[in-house]
This record gives structure tokens, sequence and C-alpha cells, in this order.
């Protein structure tokens, strides 16, 4: 196993210790045993499922900066958009104009994309319905936010994610 792989499987394991901790609500040592369990169990079943060789890394040291940043803009678009929904909800009068959007992203990792769909998806009023090889479905209720879309910040970002890795 080389060096990178091994870190990228450590990194994988401290996440998901994490999680298992702040889920469990306590740090006895009775859930940091079960977890470390769990978590081993969960990566010896999947260690082929996430970051494989030359793909997205993101424990990446050069990366952590540009991802601090992408996670807080669209935290800034999570908390935008359920404004406008919620505005929607509240008041049906407000336009609301759903509309399918197909587009070719220009990332070229399968796990850049998969990020840029799911981020999508996690914005209220867009939903990513398809994502086959370069061309995404996004469903979004209001037509300027899915004329935003392609070449959207976060496609912008992805992309320049992937020159740092030398993707």
């Amino acid at each position: 196993m080389s060096w990178l792989r091994a870190w990228t499987l450590f990194g994988q394991a401290l996440l998901l210790l994490a999680l298992w901790l702040a889920l469990a609500g306590s740090f006895g040592w009775q859930h940091l045993a079960v977890g470390l369990l769990v978590v081993g169990a969960v990566l010896l079943a999947n260690h082929d499922l996430l970051f494989r060789p030359g793909e997205f890394r993101a424990l990446s040291p050069r990366r952590v900066p540009q991802l601090a940043v992408y996670l807080l803009l669209l935290l800034r678009d999570v908390v935008r958009a359920n404004l406008q929904v919620a505005r929607v909800v509240l008041h049906p009068r407000l336009p609301c104009e759903p509309c399918l959007v197909i587009f070719r992203t220009r990332l070229r990792q399968e796990t850049t994309r998969a990020v840029l769909a799911n981020s999508i998806t996690l914005t209220p009023g867009t939903l990513a319905a398809d994502l086959r090889e370069d061309e995404m479905v996004v469903h979004a209720l209001f037509a300027a936010a899915a004329r935003q879309i392609p070449g959207s910040w976060a496609e912008t970002r992805l992309a320049a994610m992937e020159e740092v890795a030398g993707g």
C-alpha cells in the first residue's frame, strides 16, 4: 500500500470516527471502542469506493483552503436559497417558474462532478436530476436560478481544485 493510500484511509477513518462520536454524543471508552470497530468495518467493506488513485483527494493539504472557501460559499447559497423558497411558500403569489436545465460541465473528474451535483441538490429550490459523463440535468424552482447554474462559481472553484490536484 502506498503512503498516499494509507494517508487517505487514515483521513477517512478520522472523519468517520469524528462523525461517529458526534452522533453518539459521548466520548466514553465504550463509544470509542465501538466506533473504531464500525469505522474499521466500513472502511474494509468500502475501501475501493472513495478516492480512487488519481481522483479528487479532499485531504490534500494544498486543497484545504480552497475546500473551506467552497464550503462557506455553499453555506451562503444554501441560506439565500432557503430564504427565497420560504418566501414562495409563505406568499404563494410570488413567481415560481419551475424548469429543467441541461448543460455540460467542464469538470473532468467523477468526484468533482458528484460534488457539484450534490451541492446543487443541497441548495433549496434546485435538484440535480441526472448526471451522465459531463452532462447534468437540473430541476429548478426559479428560471433565474436555473440560468446561473452553468458556469457557476461552484463549477469554477471545483475546476480550480482539479487543477491544484493535478487532475
